[in-house]
């Protein structure tokens, strides 16, 4: 689907190193901008709208580097093996879900002299393919890159002064 009919994402990321290992985002009606609905933690926290955006472009180019040959990767089952990522992207009524599911391979290669590490499969691809690791990076991101870091807001072209006081001064 397009970016903007996106009504919500939900990641997966067992071998996470930093942040939740879950984490859901859903749009906001009212403004059309995001927020995060679980973990409970970062409940109703603001998602960053220019991130967000980033997060979803990034999302609709994702493209296979390669498919497998026959064979290829050896020792490589998907119905045995836990999936490094699951991305639920949520669509508008009729249209559902997209699934995108990424596997780390147990060897970090794809075999064959190929320098791919991961495997992915969707919803629409259904044949499993190679991801460059860089593509794997942007999209298994860390809730905390998504969200509205700012500590306040200021409408720069409003402000007529502004005073800055050093502690004791």
């Amino acid at each position: 689907f397009s970016a903007a009919a996106i009504v919500g994402v939900r990641a997966r990321r067992p071998h996470a190193l930093e942040g939740p290992a879950e984490w859901e985002v859903e749009r906001v009606p009212k403004d059309g901008g995001y927020r995060f609905s679980a973990p409970e933690s970062l409940k109703g926290l603001r998602v960053a709208q220019w991130e967000m955006d980033f997060f979803l472009n990034e999302l609709s180019e994702l493209s296979a580097s390669g498919f497998p040959e026959q064979g290829e990767p050896e020792r490589f089952d998907p119905d045995r093996a836990e999936p490094y990522a699951e991305l639920l992207i949520q669509g508008p009524e009729p249209q559902g879900r997209e699934r995108v599911v990424i596997y780390a391979l147990p060897d970090g290669t794809g075999g064959s002299g190929r320098d791919e590490a991961f495997l992915a499969g969707s919803t629409r691809q259904t044949a499993l393919c190679f991801l460059d690791q860089s593509m794997v990076e942007r999209l298994v991101e860390s809730p905390f890159y998504l969200s509205d870091r700012r500590i306040c807001r200021v409408d720069m072209w409003s402000v007529i002064r502004m005073i800055l006081r050093a502690p004791g001064r």
